[in-house]
């Protein structure tokens, strides 16, 4: 199963398509509801029956200011005039989270990714990516690793429990 977007050409997607559907989706290992909080307006207008772009971005704009507690506050905002009744589809939280670091040691940069999930009072690390940059890149703070030198990915050897 493809761990990133870049990866879904394996699935027989285009190079076009999966360009354009890069900057709007999370490679996950299971179905999950999208977070109402973090979804771009495109993805909102995409997942929410009846809503308009405008609704969508009236979505974003207010939830700067403070996050949607649960799907009622989303409803209110829009008047009541959808339906957001269904937790498999919608949600204001996440279980997943993407976590990226970056190391500089002397000449050599490696950058990490790691996909991470929260259940309940565990955090479990799903996989994890590392990616060595050139040393030109590393030095010039380049946030794109499009190209690295080398590419790992690797589950965990062991999945970490961590409390919050």
């Amino acid at each position: 199963m493809p761990q990133t977007a870049d990866q879904l050409g394996w699935l027989g997607l285009s190079p076009t398509t999966v360009a354009l559907l890069e900057p709007h989706v999370a490679m996950l290992p299971m179905a999950t509801p999208v977070n109402l909080n973090t979804a771009d307006v495109d993805v909102l207008w995409a997942a929410i029956d009846g809503l308009d772009q405008a609704s969508a971005l009236k979505m974003v704009q207010a939830r700067e200011s403070r996050y949607f507690r649960s799907l009622g506050d989303v409803k209110t905002l829009l008047g009541g005039t959808l339906e957001l009744n269904d937790s498999s589809v919608l949600s204001t939280a996440s279980g997943f989270f993407e976590v990226r670091g970056r190391l500089r040691m002397g000449q050599t940069t490696v950058e990490e990714r790691s996909l991470v999930q929260r259940l309940s009072d565990r955090t479990s690390v799903i996989w994890r990516q590392r990616n060595a940059l050139p040393p030109a890149r590393a030095l010039a703070g380049a946030q794109d690793s499009a190209n690295p030198l080398r590419t790992v990915t690797s589950p965990p050897k062991m999945a970490r429990n961590n409390r919050p």
